[in-house]
């Protein structure tokens, strides 16, 4: 018999199951939450009564995963054809050749030859310019597909640019009396004699010139 204020083994027992069921975790690895039932903590205990199975999550998300990845590089290698072909839709449309110079859009090349250019930037495009640190990104090529679908020109706003021709025009723009202070010391210098005597085009500009 127990002494007065001693508890028995029973109460003991009690107390010490009742405290390991106040510390018991989650069963399922990597998860430490509090045990809700089943040997599961709340989250893996409803999946496990939807699913019949506690870790299904985990299992979905990584069989999502390996799909991803084991078609990543073939997506890339498609979005890259489908962009190049639109871009070259959009070329051809504006005329394919460069509206200065005349050259041609080349097919050939890994990178184009030729640039979309703005003549002039609208309210949007200085938003978007001032947003994303002077970049406009890819809002041109849309611009451009809307302005076909609704059958507008957008010549007036673009045209296409050789790449050589378009960093020419920037420096020009910027500061238009030092481009001509510039070619005219070049012409003084007779580095475009033989250029103006062979191309018909620079007669012109030889007679500007003088």
């Amino acid at each position: 018999m127990a002494r007065k204020g001693m508890k028995t083994s029973k109460e003991i027992r009690k107390k010490i199951s009742k405290s390991l069921i106040k510390n018991r975790k989650c069963s399922v690895d990597g998860c430490d939450n509090k045990h809700e039932g089943l040997g599961f903590c709340k989250s893996h205990y409803a999946k496990f009564r939807r699913k019949n199975d506690p870790e299904y999550r985990e299992k979905y998300r990584k069989k999502s995963r390996d799909g991803y990845y084991k078609f990543h590089e073939e997506r890339k290698k498609q979005k890259r054809i489908t962009g190049k072909n639109e871009r070259i839709e959009l070329y051809q449309k504006l005329g394919g050749k460069c509206v200065s110079c005349g050259e041609k859009l080349n097919l050939n090349t890994s990178r184009s030859n030729l640039e979309i250019h703005h003549r002039f930037y609208d309210k949007k495009d200085e938003e978007v310019k001032a947003k994303n640190k002077g970049n406009l990104g890819s809002r041109h090529i849309l611009e451009l597909k809307r302005m076909f679908k609704k059958g507008i020109n957008p010549k007036k706003k673009f045209c296409l640019l050789c790449k050589q021709c378009n960093l020419i025009e920037a420096h020009v723009r910027t500061n238009p009396t030092k481009a001509f202070e510039t070619f005219s010391w070049l012409y003084g210098e007779g580095m475009f004699d033989e250029a103006l005597k062979d191309d018909p085009k620079l007669k012109k500009l030889s007679e500007f010139m003088k």
